[in-house]
């Protein structure tokens, strides 16, 4: 068993810095895809791949590491270790772009949304609209590392209900012999 839990650890770290940097390229062209269209759409691919890069890791770990077959279980709490190990360097990435590289990113995206709030005219005078804009504007920014902590959160929770879709179409069991 801990010989088992020894393989599932030692593939999800290394395969889980290959996702981190996969991740990495994301975080990257997302910040920067708001001033380039061809970018904002390939961010948008490099985000809906990341099902498809995870199933990928995790039949390989299955077809090559493990004899063939993984459980739903494993295949589900590999994925789960796959992002978490994959969240850490994004996270580290993340901070140091709000904090070193770009530190008046987020005040600028909250501006970009209150403004984009306020130009919907139809929507201009509900009060719920105007108490919305106004949460924006007088809400304190997150700091960068909160922003890190979130994006740890979200890739877990986010990455945690479709890691059950993938193991499910991952996992294979051995065959039962039924003998009468």
């Amino acid at each position: 068993m801990t010989e088992e839990r020894n393989k599932l650890n030692h593939f999800a770290m290394e395969y889980g810095l290959l996702l981190g940097a996969y991740f990495i390229l994301k975080f990257g062209i997302t910040v920067i895809s708001s001033k380039i269209l061809v970018l904002s759409i390939l961010s948008w691919i490099l985000l809906i791949g990341i099902p498809f890069v995870i199933y990928w890791m995790l039949r390989n770990f299955r077809d090559r590491k493990n004899d063939g077959l993984l459980e739903f279980g494993k295949a589900w709490s590999l994925s789960m270790l796959l992002i978490f190990f994959a969240s850490l360097p994004e996270a580290l990435a993340q901070y140091a772009y709000f904090q070193f590289i770009n530190p008046a990113y987020i005040h600028e995206q909250i501006s970009q949304i209150t403004t984009a709030l306020e130009s919907l005219s139809d929507l201009k005078e509900s009060p719920a609209m105007n108490e919305l804009i106004n949460n924006y504007k007088s809400a304190a920014a997150p700091s960068p590392i909160q922003m890190a902590f979130q994006g740890i959160f979200n890739n877990l929770f986010f990455g945690g209900l479709i890691s059950l879709a993938i193991a499910a179409v991952v996992k294979r069991t051995a065959p039962t012999n039924i003998s009468r």
